[in-house]
């Protein structure tokens, strides 16, 4: 198909050229009036200064970052401490909702994480989730007492 399409390229350029092979461009004269409106260029560019524009257009950058850096992207989050927030608050309170978890969160990072210390949770069996309707308030019950709490911190 390929050499179906350059053949068919090639003879629509062949038919072209051979349409114009007598027309010759016109010269147009210069008109005495706008003889001595635009002024004579002179190029005294030297093979030097073209190498320098040439260096300077393709070269690196010195911005550019030598490797690639994630600081400026997002905070770091201790998320043992978060761990030990999220315990805290469900030992304190024994129900809690989501809201109540995160009002606190300075940072998106820190709600991601508080969530993930859930879901943890969740499949450990140390809280139970409740959510009566989709995309409704989130609550949280922590499930047995102190002595599962104690064994969660040591993790």
């Amino acid at each position: 198909m390929q050499y179906r399409a350059f053949k068919e390229i090639a003879r629509h350029l062949g038919d072209a050229v051979g349409a114009n092979e007598r027309r010759v461009a016109r010269q147009p004269g210069t008109d005495p009036a706008l003889a001595g409106v635009l002024p004579e260029l002179i190029f005294n560019a030297t093979p030097e200064d073209l190498r320098a524009l040439a260096e300077k257009a393709f070269g690196r950058r010195a911005a550019e970052p030598d490797e690639v850096r994630l600081e400026h992207l997002h905070t770091s989050v201790d998320s043992a401490a978060e761990r030990q927030q999220v315990l805290r608050m469900l030992r304190e309170a024994g129900r809690v909702t989501f809201q109540q978890l995160v009002a606190d969160a300075d940072a998106q990072a820190v709600v991601v994480v508080r969530f993930m210390v859930l879901l943890e949770l969740f499949r450990d069996r140390v809280v139970s989730l409740d959510q009566p309707v989709p995309l409704g308030e989130l609550t949280v019950t922590w499930a047995d007492g102190e002595s599962q709490a104690e064994e969660i911190e040591d993790r």
